[in-house]
């Protein structure tokens, strides 16, 4: 008896050991570094935290903010232009900062302007909470700083201590689905509630101290230019300008290194910033043609005063590239190479690019960057000065009214500068004509007359005759 009375201990015992060993093994399974009672409270907490989580996103609604930046073309400066017409701040990019917890998250994060100058980006807020947009003068197209020396774009923008920052803030609040702002840029002055961040380029030597719009107008500009080349004129290699913009610098572009410097309050003229941005592009144009062209400019260089060939056609293809692109970016008005002062919509310069006139008739095309601009312009224009000429010379003051008035200053009237039905694109007077490996203006000349297009015209006598009509006559030998 006593016997099996052991053996029945035994057995229980067994049983009750391997419950345990069971009971163990799954609490490990599930909480394998806690003990039974910290497993419990931690599992609590987490169902309490998942609730407190689920009842802030109830309270919290998602709001749709679309803010849209850029620089407007000032009322009447430029004649083509819609009313209130913007430049849009393209593909720059941006930080998102908020100072308070009332913004839990972005749904969809977005560290980029899009191409018309739109940040758009969903968020989930309770009340009202402040957010600042930290845009960077810095995209595909353009990188802009106010330091003397070369820039350089580091991969990220956060430590670059050289790039200009505008800092925008937004009020935001929830009960609506959709908050849209404009921030629009204009004249001088920062727009209200845009200031600019000091830590970045304004208190390094040397930098411009301008807390102004000439950083946000400059990069509107440059992104502009940089689309409209690629959309006109079919260039595919055009990548990201260095733009120094500083008062005290002077004003130039050195090509094979992307980099324009914009200075003696010259960033306030948009058809300035396109003439420097024509220089860049005309090594992108000899570059996809294979040929490796280093421009030929010259500082302090004007209109109708004798340079060497190499400097005018290097100058009067960055006129041309103005007068024409610059028309369809809307940056000036169609026919005329102005330097209108967006600033105050002053005008400081006025040449017409269609009628173009210098006095010194001994002054050839060839030595002449703004006959060089003429003849460019003649060939994608269908404008003819002897019998328009009327017309312009009662709507424009008479700038030469110290001399006796002489037609041919226009050009040579035994030619004429019409090309009628028979127009080069811009894509090929600007792109395809600088073909064949000759970086001079008389190989242009030649590749127009001898330019075969789809058209049923014979482009060659009016490309004689207009050459001549610039007093281009060596060029045609």
């Amino acid at each position: 008896m006593i016997k099996y009375i052991l053996l029945l201990i035994i057995f229980c015992t067994v049983i009750i050991e391997g419950a345990k060993n069971r009971k163990q093994e799954y609490q490990q399974f599930r909480y394998p570094t806690l003990n039974g009672k910290e497993k419990r409270i931690e599992k609590m907490e987490e169902i309490r935290s998942a609730e407190r989580s689920n009842l802030i996103s109830r309270l919290r609604e998602s709001v749709q903010v679309e803010i849209t930046i850029g620089y407007r073309i000032p009322r009447g400066s430029v004649k083509q232009a819609k009313e209130n017409e913007l430049l849009p701040a393209s593909k720059a990019f941006v930080e998102i900062d908020y100072p308070n917890d009332n913004i839990i998250k972005y749904v969809e994060p977005v560290k980029q302007l899009d191409m018309e100058g739109r940040w758009i980006a969903k968020v989930q807020i309770k009340g009202t909470s402040k957010l600042t947009l930290q845009v960077y003068m810095s995209g595909p197209f353009a990188y802009i700083s106010n330091s003397y020396s070369l820039a350089t774009v580091p991969d990220d923008l956060r430590t670059d201590k050289n790039v200009i920052i505008y800092e925008i803030g937004i009020d935001i609040h929830s009960g609506v689905r959709r908050i849209q702002r404009s921030i629009i840029f204009e004249g001088s002055a920062l727009p209200e509630g845009v200031s600019m961040d000091p830590r970045r380029a304004i208190d390094n030597p040397g930098s411009d101290r301008s807390l102004d719009n000439r950083y946000m107008l400059t990069y509107c500009v440059m992104s502009k230019l940089a689309k409209m080349t690629m959309e006109k004129l079919e260039l595919t290699n055009v990548g990201k300008v260095k733009v120094l913009v500083n008062s005290r610098l002077p004003t130039n572009c050195v090509p094979y290194d992307a980099m324009i410097k914009i200075g003696d309050e010259l960033m306030w003229q948009p058809m300035i910033m396109s003439h420097e941005y024509g220089h860049y592009v005309q090594y992108l144009a000899y570059k996809s043609h294979g040929v490796n062209y280093i421009a030929g400019g010259i500082p302090g260089h004007t209109i109708c005063k004798s340079i060497s060939e190499e400097q005018g056609w290097s100058e009067g293809y960055a006129n041309a590239f103005g007068a024409t692109i610059g028309t369809l970016s809307n940056l000036i008005t169609s026919k005329t190479f102005h330097a209108k002062d967006w600033r105050n919509d002053g005008t400081k310069i006025f040449i017409d690019s269609e009628y173009y006139a210098c006095t010194n008739l001994d002054l050839k095309m060839e030595t002449d960057e703004g006959r060089i601009m003429a003849m460019i312009y003649d060939l994608v224009d269908s404008g003819n000065d002897p019998t328009e000429f009327p017309d312009f010379y009662k709507s424009v003051p008479n700038i030469y009214s110290s001399q006796t008035f002489n037609q041919n200053w226009f050009g040579n009237t035994n030619f004429g500068d019409t090309n009628k039905d028979c127009k080069f694109t811009v894509k090929e007077a600007l792109v395809d004509l600088l073909a064949g490996g000759q970086t001079n203006l008389k190989s242009y000349v030649q590749n127009a007359l001898n330019f075969n297009s789809n058209s049923n015209c014979n482009k060659k006598d009016y490309v004689e005759s207009i050459v001549r009509y610039n007093y281009g006559e060596k060029s045609l030998s």
